[in-house]
Order: structure tokens, then sequence, then C-alpha cells
């Protein structure tokens, strides 16, 4: 049995272990307000100085001691400390160990003194890496509340669009989400494109096709947001059957956006009486098959034959992905896929996976290869510490945690596309011979596809990019409870709840 098929089963099998740690409240998960905390000890002390210099491997070495129950000090002074370790982490590059911290605080709600002062730290963390992982971290403040504290005044819109889109993975109303998307101020702030986008797919996913492309072309107001928006369209449109409805909006995009154009042009094949059943055959796979065609082919003359091998090299490269039994097995192939020289099979599973919601997995994944590099070339003396122990052990958590989660998806994603190239493959073969579907920058709308140079610039297996945002990010911050005075206060559902339970139980047995 391999790691990552043991995985599921440690987890439960350390959650069982940490049920009755859990039941003992541990000294720190008690309530206590800050005005009970009384003096700090001389280690907490030491610690915050530490912190203030800058000097943060020894300031993680001291709180480590307060948080572990070595200093003797209260419980709103551990909660303090708990508070300190996860900016600490943060400072000193360990994003993820901070996160595992926040987190930990985050599940306590108003319990623990510090759960308004996490919620901005979070926000600087997603900075660094827009994961879904990271995003979890913000269900525990669903209620909104936190909007109103002041401390959050700097990243209010940041937060409300990250939540937002956290509430929209989660079975939750539909309403709930946009409702919280909506807190974001849409005449001044960066993010109310973004905002305007999730909700965009929100009401598609309802069915309000018209809610849904209306939003969607007004966030394509903000350039770097058109591609996807049209891919949104396009896809929506397809999977309710509608793909007559997508012609008006796409048209508005297609003014400036070179994929809307091309998304256009397959919305005007629909129906063709040349090409049958290809409204049925989805964006995606049409996508993953046509895009790279095109490119490799130069601009053919008729894009069928082409496509068609393809579709030949594709299939059992899929097949042979989904025999595989072990997810984590599955991300390593789909990994070494992307390393590997292009080829029209590879292409095709490439594009698949190549969505954003995709690419910012992968990038949790390279932040994690990152800091267990980072622990490991840390200094010497400080290796020797619990506190870097710690460290990379949720680091190598998570990293197993994840790598399974993106064999998950990419699961999902390539049993769709097995069955999406069967259709595409029928449509082809049922195509009048005497058609031919050409694919260029100057083919006519209507008469073939509309594939722009630009769409080529990865091989045509990237049209969508994970949108960025348009002004800089805010200054990340710098001490006290992300940016004020020091001295004052996907995953998946199971596998973020396994994780924090997990690392609760650890410092609660060191105690």
């Amino acid at each position: 049995m391999t790691i990552a098929m043991r995985l599921p089963t440690a987890i439960l099998v350390l959650c069982a272990l940490a049920i009755p740690a859990a039941a003992q409240a541990p000294q720190a998960q008690l309530v206590a307000p800050l005005s009970q905390a009384g003096p700090p000890s001389k280690t907490l002390e030491r610690a915050i100085k530490l912190y203030d210099k800058q000097d943060f491997f020894s300031a993680s070495i001291e709180l480590g001691k307060v948080v572990q129950g070595e200093s003797g000090d209260t419980v709103p002074n551990v909660q303090r400390a708990e508070f300190f370790m996860a900016k600490t982490h943060y400072q000193m590059g360990f994003y993820v160990v901070a996160w595992a911290r926040l987190a930990a605080i985050a599940e306590r709600g108003d319990a623990h003194p510090y759960f308004h002062a996490a919620a901005k730290w979070f926000v600087a963390i997603l900075h660094v890496t827009p994961s879904p992982a990271v995003r979890s971290g913000l269900f525990a403040y669903r209620d909104g509340k936190v909007l109103d504290d002041p401390a959050l005044d700097s990243v209010r819109d940041e937060f409300a669009y990250a939540l937002g889109r956290e509430l929209a993975s989660r079975d939750v109303p539909s309403q709930e989400a946009i409702a919280m998307l909506a807190k974001v101020s849409e005449s001044s702030s960066p993010y109310a494109p973004r905002a305007l986008l999730e909700i965009a797919r929100l009401k598609f996913r309802d069915k309000d096709i018209s809610g849904g492309s209306t939003r969607a072309v007004k966030a394509a107001g903000s350039p770097e947001l058109a591609t996807e928006a049209a891919r949104l369209i396009a896809s929506w449109t397809h999977i309710h059957g509608a793909a007559d409805q997508a012609r008006a909006p796409l048209s508005e995009l297609a003014k400036s956006s070179a994929y809307a154009r091309y998304q256009l042009s397959r919305a005007l094949l629909d129906g063709k009486r040349e090409l049958p059943g290809l409204d049925r055959v989805t964006a995606e796979a049409f996508d993953a098959v046509m895009l790279p065609s095109a490119c490799r082919g130069q601009w053919p003359d008729d894009i069928k034959p082409l496509a068609r091998k393809v579709i030949d090299e594709a299939k059992p490269l899929v097949a042979k992905l989904l025999a595989l039994d072990d997810n984590a097995e599955l991300y390593e192939r789909v990994r070494r896929l992307q390393k590997s020289p292009p080829a029209p099979g590879n292409d095709v599973v490439l594009a698949v996976l190549s969505d954003p919601a995709m690419q910012e997995r992968f990038a949790w994944i390279a932040e994690l290869e990152k800091e267990l590099d980072a622990v490991q070339r840390a200094d010497k003396a400080w290796q020797t510490t619990m506190v870097a122990a710690e460290a990379l052990q949720e680091l190598t958590l998570v990293l197993a945690i994840e790598q399974a989660e993106i064999g998950v998806h990419a699961r999902q994603r390539l049993g769709l596309l097995a069955r999406d190239l069967a259709a595409l493959e029928r449509v082809l073969a049922d195509a009048s011979a005497a058609f031919a579907l050409s694919a260029g920058p100057d083919v006519q709308l209507g008469s073939g596809l509309v594939v722009a140079p630009e769409l080529c610039r990865t091989g045509g297996i990237s049209p969508v990019i994970v949108a960025t945002p348009s002004t800089p990010p805010t200054t990340k911050p710098t001490s006290g409870c992300a940016g004020c005075t020091t001295h004052e206060p996907g995953w998946s559902l199971f596998a973020f709840a396994a994780l924090v339970l997990v690392l609760a139980t650890r410092r609660a047995t060191a105690r």
C-alpha cells in the first residue's frame, strides 16, 4: 500500500487518538479574557523582544516554550504566544506553517482572543499563495462579523472577496456567497471585477444564464479577466444546453479579446448540420483538442483530420492515467507530463489541467516544497528544536494531503475528458466530408475557428490565465495584530479539519 493510500487511514487514526485529549479541554483552549492575562513570564517577554528585533528564529524558540506549557504562563498569555508564533513563522517565510497555526486559532472562533486579528494574516498569506487550502481557513469567519473590525480596514474588500470564493466552493446557499461577494466596494476596489466574475459563476450554477452573462461581461471590463469571462460564458451555456445564448455576450467580448473571438466562432458552429452533435461537446474538451491542433498545424485549412489524430493519441494516455489507483501517484504522473516535451496527447491532458483552480493548487505545492527545503537549510541549531520539528512535520503532512487532493481533482477532470473525447470523436466521424473546418487568425466567423497567434503562446494548452491583482497587494503586516502595535492583540473539509485537530492535539499533549 502506498503512502497516499495509507493517508486517509492515518488521518482517521490520528483523529481517533485526538478525541480523548481534546475532550480534556487543554489549558490554552479555555476561554479567558485578555484583561485577566496577568504579567507575562520572562520567557514570553523575551520572545516578544526578539520578535521586535526581527530575530524571528530565536523568537520562535522562546514562543515554543510558552505554547508547549513550559513557561507557566496564564491561558491568555499562552493564546497571545500562539498568535505571535503564527506571525513569527510568517516573518520567517514559513507561510504554510503560519497558515496551519492561524487555522487552529480560527477554528476556535471567538473563544480565542486573537480570532479577529488572525483574519488579516490569512490575507497576507493569500498574497504569497492564493490557494484553496489557505482560503479554507476563512470559513470560520462565515458570519462576516470580522468585516466590521477596524483592524481589517486596509484589506476589507480583499477579505470579502476571498471569503466569498470560499463560501462559493462550499455546500452553502448561493445567495450567501453572493451576499459576501457583494460587500466588495464596486466603485473603488481592484477586487470588484473579480467579485463580479465569481457572482457570474454562481448565477450560472443556479441556471440564471442572463444574470451570469451580464456580470461576466461587466467583469471583463478589466482586460486581465476577459479571457476567463469568455471561458465562463462558453462553458456554462454548454452545460445548460443553451449555447445560442452565448453568442450575444461573446460578441461583446470579442471586440477586445482574442479568446472571446475564438469562443464566438465555436458558438456559431453549434447547430451546423455539417457538424452534428457539436453543441453537446463541452467547451473544455473542445479547447483541449482544437486549440493545440490549430497551433501545431499552423492554421490548417481543415483541422478535422489533425483533431482525429490528436484524439487517437490522447485517449490511451487519459485511460492510462485513470487506471492509476493512487491519487498521489496520479499527481506525480501529471507533474512529469508538465515537464515533458510537447506532444499531442500530453497537450490535451495539460489543457484540461491548466484551469485557474489547478494552477493555484500546483502553486501551493511549489510553496510547500520551497518551505520544506528552507527548513532543511535553516540554522543547524534551530533545526534541533521542537519548533523546527513541528514545522517539518506540519509541512510534510500538508504536502501529502495536498498531493492526494490534486490527484482527486485531476481524476475528476480526466474522467470528464474521457467522456467528452468520445463525444467529440463522434462529431468528427459524422461530420460532412465536404465541409472543411479551417482554423486560423483570418477565418471568417461562421465558417471555422478564429485562432489568433496569441492563443498559441503556450502551445494552445493554457488560454485561461489565473487572474492577478490589478494593483499591487497591500504591504504585508510587520508587527502586532497584523499592523497594530506589537503589544496588543479546494482543501476538502475533512482534510482541513483533520489537520487542525492533529495540530491542536499534539500541542495539547505537549503541555
